[in-house]
């Protein structure tokens, strides 16, 4: 968040003000930290507290591994085993706790980790391309690449554009990524570099050792601009009231006024909490991390309505946040799920807290949702587990996190034994397992509906169509099932808009399309509308690919799909996108993004219904 500030002479006197106050008296886990103390005296001790990192800590946030089983699902240890990682964390848990985080290194194995992939991109190069994003990109496809892309770049020799990574990565909702850019210069990173670093921790809930950073980067405000100083003195004022100095966040909120720092809303939210009066944001909007914050420091200011109101950073630190409220981080997680930004580990997590809701709480069709998923990990009856399931799902997509809830549903289906019984559960689990990047999986569900009824297994046939078009390692010849998709076009199960689409990103893999499939898609009226970017985007896409910058690459796909992701843009830019992806090397990623652009729209048999 970017505060606007009018004066910039007047806060950095004001700043200078709290440095002087903030010079008595150390900031100290088992002491209150008031950073606008006058006395010379150092206050009385109090009894210590555990910090925020002696409680239990959430595994490793925002990550693209696989998610670990529900929380309290009853199924023994030796059903808790499935493919791939169980949760992902830090290599080092004890690392993170003595603050040191692993170094940043480019895998060498990656055309993102490779020299070349950054040729061609500077600071001021990267500076300008992140300009041109709208954070946050729902792109689920890409957001992998792109947050390894940016946590490695910090790896290279400018320093400069480290403040830039951080930011991006914060903005997305990648704190741990946006903590381990700013922290990978060590003691030699810039007061602004460590301010953003503070930002991150006090997102990731290591509030203590984030104040105290916040602390160190309020003594040198020469060192930081005028937007950098205006979020160091409410961040001190936060800090403040959360060590029981609460006079602090009233103090903090009257320097920025004075300074000229333009946010209204946070200053009053700042002053009600200062005073410890009730509300201050019953009408606010885009609620940022530290009005988040702040309003958890007044008992019952946040409520699940206020979810709705904030911004991605601020949902997403709700959302793994194991203090929240259950209410608040349940809908917290699904909205942050809902745009791409949570992991489905973490979705776990919060649906776990479920366990934790009073008897007098309100219910809501979030919480409902959270009750549901862990009775669907305790439940062993085969067919009655699968209606659940189904019933989980439904109400996910019409909550719109549809493809996080089938990444949950990923989880269970090695539990599932597939038997005649429960054969209309097939194509949910197929579904399911293309979400989660599960191939074989899914192959595995095709070949069983094949078993079953002959009519069934050729309604499904075309889903191996679209295993073929995820996978980048696939051995069999391509397009082998693409006759399947042909006749459900030839069928009418294709709206005009998605066959346009189908034919752009197959032709941009280079298949052999059916000409029946081209036939239906140029009779069918073609689509005008999604998003194109600026004029010479295109250009500079296709030079990137040309010159095999990967790095470049990337960034330029995203700012051409535009911030609602491959479903959102214009047929141009999707093709365009997949080409230039496959031609620099990311042919996985090529593959993710054409996938998303057609799943959500992919025919269902309704087989499963």
């Amino acid at each position: 968040m970017i505060f606007a500030v009018k004066k910039s002479g007047a806060i950095a006197s004001a700043i200078l003000a709290l440095s002087v106050l903030t010079a008595t008296g150390a900031f100290a886990a088992d002491e209150g930290w008031n950073p606008f103390r006058d006395r010379d005296a150092a206050p009385p001790k109090r009894e210590q507290r555990p910090t925020d990192r002696d409680r239990a800590r959430p595994a490793d946030r925002n990550s693209t591994f696989e998610p670990t089983p529900p929380i309290n699902s009853g199924l023994d240890a030796s059903d808790r085993g499935y493919p791939g990682p169980a949760s992902p964390r830090l290599p080092n848990d004890t690392a993170v706790r003595s603050k040191e985080l692993p170094p940043i290194s480019p895998p060498a194995s990656t055309p993102a980790g490779r020299a070349e992939s950054w040729q061609g991109m500077t600071a001021e190069t990267l500076t300008t391309h992140l300009r041109g994003l709208k954070h946050p990109s729902k792109s689920w496809s890409l957001r992998p690449t792109w947050l390894q892309l940016l946590t490695n770049m910090a790896a290279q020799p400018e320093p400069e554009m480290v403040a830039a990574l951080a930011d991006a990565l914060f903005n997305s909702g990648a704190f741990r990524e946006s903590l381990r850019v700013a922290t990978s210069a060590g003691p030699a990173a810039s007061v602004p570099v460590k301010l953003k670093a503070a930002r991150a921790q006090i997102a990731l809930g290591d509030i203590d050792d984030g104040c105290a950073a916040i602390k160190q980067a309020a003594s040198q405000p020469t060192a930081l601009s005028a937007d950098a100083r205006a979020i160091a003195i409410i961040y001190a004022g936060y800090c403040a009231a959360r060590s029981g100095q609460p006079s602090g966040a009233t103090l903090a909120a009257q320097l920025a006024k004075e300074a000229g720092v333009d946010a209204p809303q946070t200053l009053t939210i700042l002053d009600r909490v200062g005073t410890g009066s009730p509300g201050g944001a019953d009408n606010a909007t885009g609620l940022s991390l530290i009005d988040v914050r702040l309003l958890q420091l007044l008992p019952g200011a946040l409520t699940p309505a206020h979810v709705a109101k904030a911004s991605l950073p601020a949902v997403v630190a709700l959302a793994i946040d194991p203090n929240a409220p259950p209410n608040l981080r349940i809908a917290a997680a699904e909205t942050a799920a809902g745009a791409s930004a949570l992991s489905s580990n973490d979705l776990n997590e919060a649906y776990a807290t479920a366990e934790k809701l009073r008897v007098n709480d309100p219910e809501t069709d979030a919480t409902r949702r959270a009750r549901l998923w862990l009775t669907i990990g305790r439940e062993r009856a085969m067919y009655q587990r699968t209606r659940d399931i189904r019933t989980f799902l439904d109400s996910a997509k019409r909550a719109g996190h549809h493809l996080a809830a089938l990444r949950l549903v990923a989880i269970v289906l090695h539990q599932i034994k597939r038997v005649a019984e429960i054969g209309w559960f097939a194509e949910t689990a197929i579904e399911a397992a293309i979400a989660s990047g599960k191939l074989d999986v899914a192959r595995d569900w095709i070949a069983f509906a094949a078993t079953l009824d002959e009519t069934p297994a050729k309604r499904l046939r075309h889903w191996l169509a679209l295993v073929d078009m995820a996978d980048p390692k696939a051995s069999r010849s391509r397009g082998r099932d693409l006759d399947a998709v042909e006749r459900l076009a030839r069928a009418g199960r294709f709206r005009e808009r998605d066959l346009h689409r189908l034919a752009t990103v197959l032709d941009a893999l280079n298949y052999n399309v059916p000409i029946g499939l081209w036939d239906a898609a140029n009779r069918a009226k073609q689509p005008s509308d999604g998003h194109l970017p600026k004029t010479g985007v295109l250009r500079e896409l296709a030079n990137a690919s040309q010159a095999r910058q990967s790095a470049r690459t990337v960034l330029l796909a995203l700012q051409t799909i535009g911030p609602n992701g491959a479903e959102g843009a214009h047929m141009l830019a999707l093709g365009d996108s997949v080409r230039a992806l496959k031609r620099v090397g990311l042919e996985a990623d090529a593959r993710r993004l054409a996938v998303e652009a057609v799943f959500a729209s992919w025919p269902r048999t309704g087989l499963d219904q």
